[in-house]
């Protein structure tokens, strides 16, 4: 670079100006304009190759400084990483001993524990209370704090009782079929049992209950009585769907819902002893019979204070039914001529049931006399 700017140097002055080299030369000679062009272009070639050499200079530095700067971060890499693997060994190293001085703590109050037995025992649950609410301080601090809804008790036992047998199979009729004829020996068995009982005067043997229906074996009669009984279990809780779906419709009577599925499943019970699939009706019609008379006879027994029969709490219920078609049909409250023609009784009869309906219903004593 430095011979180029020399020579760049000495082209200049030679252009610039001739000077003599003696007092006694001859007079300058006459540039020419061709000349002149070609040191001139001369002249740019040779600035233009030193800032090319210079720029070339500049990008090899830097280059050199980057690869300076990224050998060094590398190697100060693995240090690193080490060092923060090195505190966080220290930290769980802490950890452990603190731990460990706890647990000699817990023994020592233990062992105290033995010789005073009430002071040792408050000793240790405020130490239990202090670090508990040490170590839960921070998360408690970082839990958002929410509303609590409290379900009650009925809902959600409904709940879990719903979603329960929301997962249970419906049967087949194949299947039905096959579990109706099981049953009916479990009806002839428990029979059995009863007429021992009434013989013997008191419950009798499991040996005498499997000798009476033919078994020799204790053992194998056990089975037999199990299966037969699990069989009657499925076709109950396959079924218990059907008992929610009438126990809907005499909701808000008096009865809670829950009261009123159990009455239900208890006919269930009763429908699938007494069905009989050689008669050709389905268990669903058969077994709706039974759940509808029990339930409504829980409404009977426990809807009101006064209790009236099962007949006349039907004709009650009929007739409220048939009072409110009526007033929304004509937009005013019937006559008890239209209530006794549309329900096809006499007046006579209407008037005794509105008469009795008004009899066994209570009033509070908190409420008004007008």
């Amino acid at each position: 670079v430095e011979t180029v700017r020399r020579r760049v140097s000495t082209t200049e002055v030679h252009c610039s100006m001739s000077s003599p080299t003696s007092a006694s030369a001859s007079p300058p000679a006459v540039v020419s304009n061709a000349a002149m062009t070609s040191r001139m272009a001369a002249l740019a070639s040779f600035k233009s190759s030193l800032a090319l050499t210079e720029r070339k200079r500049t990008v090899s530095s830097k280059k050199s400084r980057l690869s300076a700067a990224l050998a060094f971060h590398k190697s100060q890499i693995p240090s690193l990483t080490s060092a923060s693997k090195r505190s966080k060994l220290a930290v769980v190293m802490r950890r452990r001993a603190a731990h460990k001085a706890g647990q000699a703590t817990a023994l020592s109050s233990t062992a105290a524990a033995a010789v005073s037995p009430i002071k040792s025992r408050r000793n240790l649950t405020r130490k239990r209370k202090k670090t508990s609410s040490s170590h839960s301080e921070a998360s408690v601090i970082r839990q958002t704090t929410a509303p609590v809804t409290r379900i009650p008790v009925g809902e959600s036992c409904l709940n879990s009782f719903l979603k329960e047998i929301s997962c249970m199979e419906l049967l087949q009729d194949e299947e039905v079929a096959h579990l109706s004829t099981r049953l009916k020996q479990l009806v002839v068995w428990e029979q059995l049992y009863d007429s021992l009982a009434l013989s013997l005067d008191r419950e009798p043997s499991v040996e005498e209950w499997a000798r009476a229906a033919g078994f020799l074996d204790k053992k194998q009669f056990l089975i037999e009585l199990e299966d037969v009984r699990r069989s009657k279990n499925t076709m109950v809780s396959s079924n218990l769907r059907l008992v929610v779906s009438i126990a809907r419709r005499y909701e808000n009577l008096g009865v809670s819902l829950l009261d009123l599925i159990q009455e239900g499943s208890i006919g269930l019970i009763r429908g699938v002893e007494k069905y009989d699939h050689s008669k050709g009706y389905r268990f669903a019609t058969y077994a709706t019979w039974w759940i509808k008379h029990f339930i409504q006879s829980a409404l009977v027994n426990y809807s009101r204070s006064i209790r009236l029969p099962l007949r006349m709490s039907e004709l009650v219920r009929r007739l409220r039914r048939t009072r409110t078609e009526l007033t929304i049909e004509y937009a005013r409250d019937p006559t008890p001529y239209e209530l006794a023609a549309r329900m096809e009784l006499s007046l006579e009869k209407v008037y005794f049931v509105m008469q009795k309906a008004t009899e066994c219903s209570t009033v509070s004593l908190d409420s008004p006399l007008s």
